[in-house]
Parts: C-alpha cells; structure tokens; sequence
C-alpha cells in the first residue's frame, strides 16, 4: 500500500533582514510512488561483508535500496546518498536520468530535479537513511546486508575506502551514533520486521522484538541464491 504522503517544504534560502533570519521555503511534491507489493526490501550497505553476497539474484525477491557508490557495480531498485559530494558524481555520471536517486535537500538545491528528496529526511548515516525509506515505502521485512555498525570498531571499513568521495581506510568513524540511529528505527516501525545480516556480534539490538539477526548462510538458504 503507497502511503499518503505527498511531498513537504525545504529551506530553499536565508535571508537576513534588518538583524532577522527570514526562510525562504520550496515545496517539493512527491514523485515516486512505490507499492510493496507485500515483498521484502533489501539495504544494501558497503561493508566488506557484502561481497559474501551474490546482491544480483535479491530483486527476484524483493526490491533493492543501494546506498552510495554501489551504482559503480549493481543498479538497486532505489539508490540512497545523503552526501552531497557523492550525488554530484551520481549526477554527473548520467545514472540518476533514468534511476531513482533519493537525497537531502542539500542535494536537491545543488544538484536539481535528477534528485528525489528523501521523504521526512532523518538526518542519518546514508544506510541507516535507506532503511527508514523502505520503511516508510511500507516494505513489513527489511534486510540489512553489507552493515557492521559494531561500537567496539573506531575506523572506516568499506568497500570503496579511498576512491572519488570516500575517505581512506583508517578513518576515525563514530559506529555508536549509527547503531543509535538504526534503534530510533526500530522504535518508529514497530510492525516492521527487521532482519540484520551477519550482525550476530552486536548485542545492542537484541531486546527489539522487531529486530533479529540471521547469519550470511540462513539468508541464501531463505531466497536461495
């Protein structure tokens, strides 16, 4: 079922006037509407543990929310940045012509229409920011593939460390606010299921009854692939 939402307002400029902030704001009218069609969604994260993955076969099952730079290597069904860094190579690159790109307003303002806003933005981490999307599409599965939000991990770990728009391996990470950001999830979609893949390590999501953890080989066992 496609929800009612049909667009919202962004700060388009400030302005200042005799000593006083005044927003000037654009309103942006909903352009895509996804049906579930009762099937699973499927985040698509850039840690290396993905590569466990064989990500082509997942869109006979569901559809697909690719985060970043995975259109380099696969075309999701929707792709997710909230940098705008990295939805300028998007846009420049001709991808976003002919696929969905949701991004922040930053984005929109920056880089113009190839960008669908991010419906009721949450100000997260871009994989955290996919897995609201897919909620709020009304998907009542979502599987997180390709995330090692892990605390006890301080730097970067992901598959195009030190390429165009990405820092270098190494790189102080702050993993706590995301895996904060994934329960604030959790909490806002209690009747979504959430299946987090190959993230046995990580307690922290335990006592949501909504969240569960399946390691890499009960998920290919689940869609055979």
């Amino acid at each position: 079922m496609i929800s009612a939402y049909e667009g919202e307002e962004i700060i388009e400029k400030i302005v200042i006037r005799q000593g006083e902030k005044h927003f000037e704001r654009k309103y942006i009218p909903r352009t895509v509407f996804h049906d579930p069609k009762d099937k699973p969604a499927f985040i698509l994260g850039n840690a290396p543990s993905r590569s466990n993955i064989d990500i082509s076969k997942l869109k006979e099952h569901g559809f697909t929310y690719g985060c970043n730079a995975l259109y380099r290597d696969f075309t999701p069904d929707f792709l997710v940045t909230v940098d705008v860094a990295i939805a300028g190579e998007i846009v420049e690159s001709g991808y976003a012509k002919d696929h969905v790109v949701y991004g922040g307003y930053k984005s929109i303002l920056t880089h113009g229409k190839d960008i669908t806003l991010i419906p009721k933005h949450p100000a997260f981490s871009t994989g955290n920011t996919a897995t609201h999307i897919a909620s709020f599409d009304g998907h009542k599965e979502v599987y997180l593939v390709g995330f090692n939000p892990d605390p006890k991990q301080k730097t970067v770990d992901n598959v195009y460390n030190g390429t165009n728009c990405y820092k270098p391996a190494g790189t102080d990470i702050m993993h706590e606010l995301w895996v904060k950001q994934l329960q604030k999830i959790f909490e806002a979609y209690p009747d979504v299921t959430y299946y987090l893949v190959d993230m046995e390590h990580i307690p922290l999501f335990s006592y949501f009854k909504n969240a569960q953890n399946i390691t890499v080989e009960n998920f290919r066992k689940s869609f055979d692939i």
